[in-house]
């Protein structure tokens, strides 16, 4: 019986060790799986950010890629001016000659001084917009150069909570296997306790049983005894004082 109540109390504290340690097991895995949700929100917002700074650097992209355009073309045209003003020039000179010239110049002149102002008109304009296409080209440009450093943050913001989202999971991971070991344990502990306590209520009834035995033939040896003390004391006469040893024996608890 003594061994069995000292195993029930290792069992016992084993099975409150092993309690202890689960419910801490919970509480860490609650915060891991707190943090690891925090982890893959912070996630998301980084891929977020990501694809709409790409998508400004796409579209800053096409509107330099538009005033390139636009620039081209407006050089085209005032190429163009320059060569028909230059045509007309050569024409005048040439007709000025004549006397049929001197009387058809002054239109061509006149065309030509038309053609110069619309030059000039569209080379001052020309010259506006080259002026603002530059300054809005540095403004997208030094634009870009901090979006690219800002987008290069924040992918690298991304890559490492990506890792630490892994690490987290890989913890959790561990963590819940470690919780589900420390079940199995607990349970087994608890089995093991249930087992030795109706083990110990079966030495129990047993030793009950034994002892109540033990009592009724220790009652019964008595009343044997006492039957034969009676029966002796009619056959013979019998003097207590001569027959010490056999009082000591009639009275010693070791014969009942």
């Amino acid at each position: 019986r003594g061994e069995m109540d000292t195993a029930k109390a290792s069992e016992l504290e084993k099975h409150d060790k092993l309690k202890e340690k689960y419910t801490q097991l919970k509480q860490s895995y609650a915060v891991l799986k707190r943090g690891l949700l925090d982890k893959q929100e912070e996630c998301s917002l980084l891929e977020q950010q990501v694809k709409e700074k790409e998508t400004r650097l796409r579209q800053q992209l096409e509107e330099i890629d538009k005033l390139q355009y636009q620039n081209g073309r407006m050089s085209k045209q005032l190429g163009t001016l320059n060569s028909q003003v230059e045509e007309l020039k050569q024409k005048t000179q040439q007709s000025s000659w004549s006397v049929g010239g001197l009387i058809s110049g002054k239109p061509q002149q006149e065309a030509i001084q038309k053609a110069e102002e619309e030059i000039r008109v569209l080379r001052d304009h020309m010259e506006m917009k080259i002026q603002e296409n530059e300054e809005l080209h540095m403004k997208i440009f030094e634009d870009l150069r901090a979006h690219e450093e800002e987008l290069a943050r924040v992918r690298e913001e991304k890559t490492v909570a990506t890792s630490e989202l892994d690490r987290k999971s890989s913890d959790l991971d561990s963590e819940r296997q470690q919780t589900g070991n420390l079940r199995c344990e607990v349970q087994v502990a608890s089995e093991a306790i249930h087992a030795l306590e109706e083990e110990l209520v079966k030495a129990r009834a047993s030793l009950d049983a034994i002892q109540a035995t033990l009592e009724g033939e220790r009652r019964e040896a008595r009343r044997h005894v006492s039957g034969l003390e009676s029966k002796l004391s009619r056959w013979i006469p019998f003097d207590e004082g001569e027959h010490e040893p056999w009082n000591q024996w009639n009275v010693n608890p070791r014969y009942g």
